[in-house]
């Protein structure tokens, strides 16, 4: 919440607004002073608020930006509990975790498909095939 503090002043701007209106209410002819002294305190309301709701704005941003921060970070320690989960259950099972070739580039791809395989992946590949092909003869 806004500080009282910052608050109060313009709380005061209301006072002085509604006390010049009072005073106008018994007058049949408002003194130009009635006009300047209500514009100027509203101008100063206005700007007041502004500066309130800016207070506000950012103090919403940087609540946000908290929770999404210790929202990213459970979703870290989930995943990892999971990752820990998982490699524990494949040791019970006994299952070993192969390096596969198209494990290797389904996590590279990228739109253009040259570019997400580097050399190294393309002479895993060649050797693979080839190594395929000597056995087929």
């Amino acid at each position: 919440m806004i500080n009282q503090d910052k608050i109060e002043p313009y709380l005061e701007l209301v006072r002085d607004l509604e006390k010049i209106f009072c005073e106008a209410q018994t007058k049949e002819i408002l003194p130009l002073s009635f006009f300047s002294s209500s514009i100027d305190i509203l101008n100063s309301l206005k700007i007041g608020i502004y500066e309130i709701e800016a207070m506000q704005l950012q103090m919403m941003q940087e609540h946000i930006k908290e929770v999404e921060n210790e929202i990213n970070e459970e979703n870290e320690i989930n995943e990892i509990k999971e990752l820990d989960e998982l490699d524990e259950l494949d040791e019970v099972k006994g299952i070993n975790k192969v390096n596969v070739l198209a494990d290797t580039i389904g996590s590279k791809i990228i739109p253009d498909f040259g570019k997400s395989v580097s050399l190294n992946d393309r002479f895993m590949a060649q050797r693979d095939l080839l190594k395929k092909n000597d056995e087929d003869k």
